[in-house]
């Protein structure tokens, strides 16, 4: 957050759920929101290889709590119909 950290934090009342729901949260209970990890310490980043194709690479940065999150989410097929492949990496995290 920049400053005071007004702006991000309108900007996070005006847009609540979701994957910001995870600031402000301690690391355990983030963590517990999580499929495909069971902890998170003071720097954690998981890619995630969704069954409906997608690949997520989240980043974090939990002290007591969450105060620094990045989500991407990436497209893994040409054609969103076909099924995704058997042989995908396993999800993993650092």
């Amino acid at each position: 957050m920049y400053g005071d950290g007004k702006r991000e934090r309108d900007w996070l009342n005006a847009h609540p759920g979701g994957p910001t729901q995870l600031l402000g949260m301690t690391c355990s209970a983030a963590a517990q929101q999580l499929a495909f990890t069971s902890k998170i310490t003071r720097y954690t980043t998981c890619k995630h290889y969704d069954k409906t194709g997608w690949m997520i690479d989240v980043t974090m940065m939990c002290q007591a709590n969450v105060d620094s999150l990045v989500i991407v989410w990436y497209p893994l097929l040409k054609d969103p119909t076909a099924p995704p492949p058997k042989d995908w990496p396993a999800d993993h995290c650092n």
